[in-house]
């Protein structure tokens, strides 16, 4: 049995309605949450158990992006965007849907000197496909 492993994960992200390309700059990571909603209850007729009903699911998550001088970031918030977040790079697995941006931030560490980099968070819009073992 063969572990992911994170160091060949990509991003691409196009505009809806265009050609999925690779995203263009680095991204240092990504993050990705799959929730539903669960509608718990209870009444003299169930005892002392509450019982729980699945609701609509929903996801979201977040790209960190390292800033350069020769690309921009392409995102702007409030705009929606076909993406797809690859575990392997090697196109077997990963997910894909429709984002919406909802904030970036730019983070600046003058103390250290790091990179600058923007944390990109977004929500998803619609359906999440799983292509592969995931």
């Amino acid at each position: 049995m063969a572990r992911y492993s994170g160091i060949n994960g990509t991003v691409q992200a196009i505009a809806t309605g265009g050609v999925m390309a690779a995203f263009p700059t680095e991204v240092m990571s990504w993050s990705l949450e799959i929730s539903a909603t669960i509608h718990k209850e209870g009444s003299n007729a169930s005892g002392p158990w509450k019982g729980a009903t699945p609701g609509a699911k929903e996801w979201s998550g977040s790209l960190t992006v390292f800033a350069d001088d020769t690309t921009a970031l392409l995102l702007v918030e409030g705009s929606k965007y076909d993406i797809e977040l690859h575990v392997n790079g090697d196109d077997a697995d990963y997910f894909e849907g429709t984002m919406v941006v909802e904030t970036i931030s730019t983070e600046l560490d003058m103390d250290e000197g790091s990179t600058v980099m923007y944390e990109v968070a977004f929500q998803g819009d619609g359906a999440l496909t799983k292509t592969g073992t995931l």
